[in-house]
This record gives C-alpha cells, structure tokens and sequence, in this order.
C-alpha cells in the first residue's frame, strides 16, 4: 500500500504465451483482476471535486463544441452543445419582458444569487450565436440580442466607452468599477464583446451593431495601437474588417 501501482507489464498475448492460456481466458481474468481492485478502491475516502458550474466556462464549451461541430461534421456535437445551451438557459438565464439576465454560479443543483459579470454575458452571447449558426434556431439568436441589451445597459461606460466588469447596480459599483483591457488566459470582455458585434452586425445587417463594434475598439484603441499583443482578440476582429 502506498508504494506501487498494479499494472499490465506486457500484451496479452504475451501473458497468454507463457501461461499457457487462451488470449481469451487471459483477458478474462485481468477483466476479474481489475473489478477486485476497483472494488478495494472504491472503499477509500472519495477526494473531493469541485461541482461549481460557471455561466462564462459552460459558454466557451458551447462554443468549443458548436466548432467541433462545423469541423467534424455529424450530429453529435451539435446535440451536445445545444443541450448545454438549454441547461445554460435553465440554469443561468433569466428572461423577462424587459430582456434577460445571468446569473454566473450553478452549484449543488441550484442556481446561486451571484450576479454575473460582463465576461459571463459576452461568452455567452458568443455561444448563443454559434447556437444559431449550427442550429438556425431563432431561439438562440434572439436570447443572444437580449443579453446584449442587458450588457449594454448595465455594463457599459457611456462616458468613456469600454465595458465595466461590474454591473452598475452591483455592490461593486458603489465603490469602484474596474476595466479589463488585456485578453490573458481567456479574452476580456471587450474582445468579446467586438466580436459579437461585428457578427451581429453581419447576421441582422443592422448597422447599429457596426457602430456599436467601432465603438468598442476604439475604447481600446490606445492599447492596439501601442501594444497591440495585449488584446489579440480585438486585433483579429480588426483583421476581419480588411
């Protein structure tokens, strides 16, 4: 116990080869060899596992399997990314007349009273919006115009421009309201949220979402301009307008 792990060392056939046996008696008994370790094993103290469920890491794996999707073909990973954005949809989003809303945390099989943040709705949007590429259900498209809306209204900064991370009716905002402007291990939100405009432009050809993208990226355009590899999210829907 403790000092080394149970393991195959050779093939099958080989084991067969010197004990004599059938390949498949050989298989059989490692068959019965392994569920007697199992079964030891699963006496053990369980290590614990995290079962948080994060609006904006549920988004980018709808949006990892809808390019599965396009890149492989079939049915299967469509079916599976359209089945995470209905859990997302019954689990995050809140939709009411006046528009939708996140929540950003799903933990123990209950949505929590965590407000989302401007990273959460622009992922989600995005995965929205690739919903609607593979699936062309209208559903996607039109919730992915709601939280755009909500986003709008309560993240961005109509005196500068750019997006807060907080939302202005958060706890946060009563003190102070911070800016992402660098795309890191995941992009910030006005990456993101350049993107999605720039396809919802292209999806309604309403110019709006056109105006709406210049004005992102120019809310950070001091940063492309002077150190451009900050934000490659932005820099590439830049390179799309070419």
């Amino acid at each position: 116990e403790g000092k080394n792990v149970m393991r195959v060392a050779a093939q099958v056939g080989q084991i067969a080869e010197e004990m004599k046996a059938s390949e498949e008696e050989v298989a059989k008994e490692l068959e019965a060899i392994r569920g007697k370790l199992l079964a030891q094993r699963d006496r053990r103290h369980q290590p614990p596992k995290d079962a948080t469920g994060i609006a904006l890491y549920n988004a980018y794996m709808v949006s990892a399997l809808c390019a599965a999707s396009k890149v492989l073909g079939g049915k299967k990973y469509e079916m599976q990314a359209c089945e995470t954005g209905r859990a997302m949809l019954q689990h995050f989003c809140s939709l009411t007349a006046d528009g939708a809303t996140l929540k950003r945390v799903f933990y123990n099989g209950e949505t929590q009273d965590v407000p989302a943040v401007s990273n959460d709705y622009a992922a989600t949007i995005a995965a929205f919006l690739d919903l609607h590429e593979i699936s062309d259900d209208p559903v996607w498209l039109e919730t992915a115009l709601s939280l755009q809306k909500t986003l709008d209204v309560q993240f961005w900064d109509a005196q500068d421009g750019g997006y807060f991370t907080a939302a202005s009716d958060s706890l946060d905002a009563s003190f102070f309201r911070l800016k992402e402007d660098f795309d890191g291990a995941e992009p910030c939100v006005a990456s993101l949220a350049a993107e999605n405009s720039r396809r919802l432009w292209k999806c309604t050809g309403d110019e709006k979402w056109k105006a709406h993208m210049e004005d992102i990226l120019v809310s950070v355009s001091l940063i492309l301009t002077q150190a451009g590899l900050a934000l490659p999210g932005a820099v590439t829907v830049c390179s799309k307008l070419l």
